[in-house]
């Protein structure tokens, strides 16, 4: 009979050919392509050690990156004992480690208060909510809605004022503000010439807008760069191991 860490891994590996892991497939080219360079550890490595240390049912996982920069898996599982938990899994050295909930060190309104707030404006039913910190350190909730012609909207609520942050609905609209992927490549490439070896337009959880560009330098360096989508500066550059 399967063991308990067994049971987990096979419960992760039928979520993966469900299409869980990741949840985008963008995200999953982004993996296939991270581990074929030797960036990050396969996915297979890290679930088995989620396996080895926690008995229960994945829920979801996602591709993220940290305010540093660096990549990680969001983990969401139900343990043995019903417990919901979240498993932080770094992309490059695959450890594992718990996430904490986020610190309450303020004063806010119950959550139903908030929440009656947004279906107020967005007439639906709630289907998961999670306090969270933002990339500028607010206390955010991300909050699912099904919609009732049965469409999903997901939506970052300040946890304080109840005001609507961001709207999975706003990013198409955002686009036109954005920079145009080869002429963004193109002050690049002036500015760090040799070939680009990948190019992708991502957002983070505030809806702001990114290219992350790989370059392999004439001089046989690769190097990463992240740069803002709207005025084309360069936001980070480090080099690929």
């Amino acid at each position: 009979m399967c063991d308990k860490p067994c049971r987990l891994l096979l419960c992760l590996m039928l979520a993966a050919m469900c299409g869980i892991l990741p949840a985008r497939a963008a995200e999953q080219d982004v993996v296939r392509q991270a581990v074929e360079a030797g960036r990050y550890r396969p996915l297979t490595e890290i679930l088995a050690e989620v396996a080895r240390r926690y008995d229960g049912r994945v829920l979801d996982v996602e591709l993220e990156k940290g305010r540093d920069g660096r990549a990680y898996y969001e983990i969401k599982l139900i343990d043995g004992t019903g417990r919901k938990l979240e498993l932080h899994a770094d992309a490059v050295s695959g450890a594992v480690v718990q996430a904490e909930a986020p610190a309450v060190d303020e004063a806010l309104p119950p959550v139903g208060e908030v929440l009656r707030k947004v279906l107020a404006r967005w007439p639906g039913m709630v289907l998961d909510v999670e306090m969270e910190r933002d990339t500028h350190g607010r206390l955010v909730y991300e909050v699912k809605l099904r919609m009732p012609d049965e469409r999903m909207r997901e939506l970052t609520v300040d946890a304080r004022s109840g005001e609507v942050l961001g709207d999975d609905a706003q990013h198409g609209a955002a686009l036109h503000r954005l920079m145009d992927m080869p002429s963004v490549l193109d002050l690049l490439q002036a500015r760090y010439p040799g070939h680009v070896l990948e190019a992708e337009l991502e957002h983070d959880r505030n809806g702001r807008y990114f290219y992350e560009v790989e370059i392999r330098l004439h001089s046989g360096r690769v190097v990463e760069l992240e740069v803002d989508a709207e005025d084309g500066r360069v936001l980070r550059v480090e080099e690929a191991d």
